[in-house]
């Protein structure tokens, strides 16, 4: 799909960068840049939802601990 993406000076900057470091072309880079947002993204979900699981299925355990 086609888009146009309106930078100013400094995202173009930083853009630039990412695609330099890389070795890749800026669209390259925009790619590359959404699915590592994406990927860190589902990754945070994933801990907040097993730290969720293990606070609620070990509370008792852990006041234990705590009051230790």
């Amino acid at each position: 799909m086609a888009m146009t993406v309106r930078f100013t000076p400094e995202q173009d900057a930083k853009l630039q960068q990412i695609a330099d470091e890389h070795g890749i072309s800026k669209q390259q880079a925009l790619v590359l840049t959404v699915d590592q947002y994406d990927e860190r993204r589902t990754r945070r979900r994933q801990i907040d939802e097993a730290l969720e699981l293990v606070l609620s299925r070990d509370a008792e355990l852990l006041k234990r601990l705590e009051d230790a």
